[in-house]
C-alpha cells in the first residue's frame, strides 16, 4: 500500500500499472463518454481474473 503525506489516493481498473494518461487511447462509448476513470474504492477497481 502506497503512504501518502498529502492528498487521495485514487486506483484504475487496471490489469497493469499506468504511468502516463493517454487520452488518445481511450475508449470511445463508454457510460460517462470518452476518459480515463478512476475511483477512491480499490474494491471497486479491483480486477478479477
Amino acid at each position: 500500500m502506497i503512504e501518502l503525506t498529502d492528498g487521495m489516493l485514487l486506483y484504475h481498473g487496471s490489469y497493469t500499472e499506468v504511468r502516463d494518461i493517454d487520452l488518445s487511447r481511450c475508449n470511445e462509448g463508454l457510460d460517462f463518454g470518452k476518459g480515463f476513470y478512476v475511483t477512491s474504492s480499490y474494491e471497486q477497481a479491483r480486477v478479477i481474473e
